[in-house]
């Protein structure tokens, strides 16, 4: 198992996993993009040569304390990876990452339904901040808003 930057050959994979764990639809572009911001975080978790997961958020500001903290926009492992550590490397590395920059916390979103995300960002200190009514489509759903402070 290898955690390494996302890179641009790695962007068809990351699509396919994205669809297949049915994350909110990115496009080759918005990944490009993403790639070459300075603010944002693109790890992509190999087995051999073979994309088994990847991670994506950006660092910002905190409105109420002005310290920096990191937003997840995804994290995802192919279905034949799962229960093998992939996402617990990614998000460990993601930590590692945001402790450099003094990171206060990593906020993310996440399906109301999604019991197995949520138990596993409950692994990692995560904790529901608030209930987000109607943040996802396709189907309609709201969302928890979880944070993790560092």
């Amino acid at each position: 198992m290898l955690i390494r930057n996302s890179f641009v050959k790695d962007i068809d994979q990351i699509i396919k996993i994205g669809s297949e764990t049915d994350l909110s639809i990115w496009t080759t572009d918005d990944y490009k993009n993403e790639f070459i911001r300075s603010d944002a975080v693109c790890f992509t978790a190999l087995d051999d040569d073979i994309v088994a997961g990847f991670l994506h958020g950006r660092f910002g500001i905190s409105a109420a304390s002005g310290k920096n903290i990191f937003e997840l926009h995804n994290i995802a492992v192919k279905k034949q990876f799962w229960n093998k550590g992939f996402g617990s490397a990614l998000l460990t590395e993601l930590i590692a990452e945001c402790c450099k920059y003094d990171t206060l916390s990593i906020i993310l979103n996440v399906r109301i339904s999604n019991d197995q995300a949520i138990a596993f960002y409950k692994k990692y200190a995560f904790t529901e901040v608030s209930r987000v009514k109607d943040l996802y489509s396709n189907p309609a759903e709201d969302g928890f808003l979880m944070s993790c402070r560092l």
